[in-house]
C-alpha cells in the first residue's frame, strides 16, 4: 500500500506529508526571498535536498543559513550589504608629508569624522580592501616606495599592525576586495603585478597574475571579478577585469569617460562607480558588472571636483567620497545615492585632517 504517511498511519512506507512551517521548492531561496513566516522559516530544496533556515530578516537582503554541513549559506554580498561605518586611511596630509592615522564615520548620520587610530607606518598612495572585520592598506609612498600590508580592526578604536609584504614596492597601488582575500595591483613605477593576500591568516602576498603596466589605477569588484579602472599612460582610460577563482591576467573590457586616472571607486550591487580623476573632474560614472562594457554617465556630479585619489566606500544604498585633492588636499566628505540619476553629491562632513592619495574601507 502507498500514499501519504500522515494519511495512512498504519502503513510503514510512503511519502512524507507536507510539514507545517517548511517551505518546499525545487530551487534555493535568494536574499530577496522574503518569507511570510518571518525569522526561523525553514526552506527545503526538493531538487538538491538542502535545507535552509532564515536567520536574518532585512527586506530584500535576508540571510538563509544552510542547516546541513554549515557551508553554502545564502546571504547578501558583504561589500554591498548594510555597512554601518566607513574609514579613510593614511594619505598625504600636507603636500607629500604623510600621516599615520585613519578616520571613521558612521553611515547612520552625517557629520565630521573621528580619529580611530594609527597605522604602523605613514604613507600615501595606497591600495585598500576590507574583510568583514578588518581594513587593509598595501603599498604606498613616504619618501620611498613601500611594500607593507597593514591591517586594523574596524569594530573599535585600535592601531594597525604590519602583517606582511607585497611581492613588490610601489605607490599609487590599486586595491580590490575579494571573497576571503584582498588584492593589490599596479603602481609606480610601471608595475603590472596582481598580488593576493589572505584575510584569514596574516602573511605575505603572492603574485597571481598581471594587469596593465600602469599606476594610479583604482579598483572595483563584483562577487566574482576584480576590476581595474583608469591609470596613467599607456591606455589610461581602460577598464580591465580579472577572475578571482582563476587569478588570471586582467583583460580590457571597456573604457571610462575621457583619458584619465580615477579619483576613487564605489561598488553597488551590479555596478562599479568611477568617480573624479583626470585634471580635476566631477564625474560620477558607472559600469555594469553583468556585461563587459564602457562606463556610462549617471547624470550626477561631485559637488567639488577631485583628481588626486580620495577614499571611496559605500553602504547598500549610498556612496561616499572622502578627501582627495585638486590644487590642494581636501577634507570634504561627500555622499550620493547609488541609484542617483541627476544632481550633485552632498557635502556631509569633514575629515580630521586634509588628505589626498588616501584610501577607503568599510565595515
Amino acid at each position: 500500500m502507498s500514499g501519504i504517511v500522515g494519511d495512512n498511519t498504519g502503513t510503514g512506507s510512503g511519502q512524507i506529508a507536507t510539514v507545517q512551517g517548511i517551505t518546499t521548492s525545487s530551487s534555493d531561496p535568494a536574499v530577496d526571498t522574503n518569507p511570510s513566516g518571518g525569522l526561523g522559516t525553514v526552506w527545503a530544496n526538493t531538487s538538491s535536498g538542502e535545507m535552509y533556515a532564515c536567520t536574518d530578516i532585512t527586506n530584500g537582503s535576508n540571510v538563509w543559513t544552510n542547516m546541513g554541513d554549515g557551508t553554502g549559506d545564502i546571504a547578501p554580498w558583504y561589500v554591498t550589504s548594510a555597512s554601518t561605518s566607513y574609514f579613510t586611511v593614511l594619505g598625504h596630509a600636507t603636500g607629500y608629508a604623510s600621516n599615520t592615522s585613519y578616520d571613521r564615520n558612521a553611515m547612520a548620520s552625517d557629520g565630521d569624522s573621528t580619529d580611530w587610530g594609527d597605522m604602523s607606518r605613514a604613507g600615501g598612495a595606497i591600495g585598500c580592501s576590507s574583510s568583514t572585520t578588518h581594513g587593509y592598506a598595501s603599498g604606498g609612498y613616504n619618501g620611498a616606495n613601500m611594500n607593507n600590508i597593514d591591517k586594523f580592526a574596524m569594530a573599535s578604536t585600535s592601531d594597525g599592525t604590519d602583517v606582511g609584504d607585497l611581492t613588490y614596492s610601489g605607490h599609487h597601488v590599486g586595491g580590490v576586495t575579494g571573497d576571503g582575500y584582498g588584492y593589490a595591483f599596479g603602481g609606480w613605477s610601471n608595475q603590472d603585478q596582481i598580488n593576493k593576500y589572505s584575510y584569514s591568516s596574516d602573511g605575505n602576498a603572492t603574485d597571481v597574475g598581471d594587469t596593465r603596466s600602469s599606476y594610479a589605477q583604482r579598483g572595483g569588484q563584483s562577487e566574482t571579478h576584480g576590476y581595474t579602472l583608469g591609470g596613467t599612460t599607456p591606455n589610461n582610460n581602460v577598464i580591465s577585469k580579472f577572475t578571482f577563482a582563476n587569478n588570471n591576467y586582467s583583460t580590457g573590457i571597456g573604457v571610462i569617460r575621457g583619458s584619465q586616472f580615477v579619483g576613487c571607486t564605489c561598488t553597488a550591487d551590479g555596478y562599479v562607480f568611477s568617480i573624479g580623476g583626470g585634471q580635476g573632474t566631477d564625474f560620477i560614472d558607472k559600469m555594469a558588472t553583468a556585461s563587459d562594457s564602457d562606463a556610462v554617465v549617471t547624470g550626477a556630479t561631485l559637488a567639488v571636483a577631485i583628481d588626486v585619489a580620495a577614499g571611496g566606500s559605500n553602504s547598500s544604498t549610498t556612496g561616499y567620497v572622502a578627501g582627495g585633492g585638486v590644487s590642494s588636499n581636501l577634507n570634504q566628505i561627500a555622499k550620493f545615492a547609488l541609484n542617483i540619476s541627476s544632481g550633485n553629491s552632498v557635502d556631509v562632513g569633514n575629515l580630521v585632517v586634509d588628505r589626498s592619495n588616501t584610501g577607503g574601507c568599510q565595515y
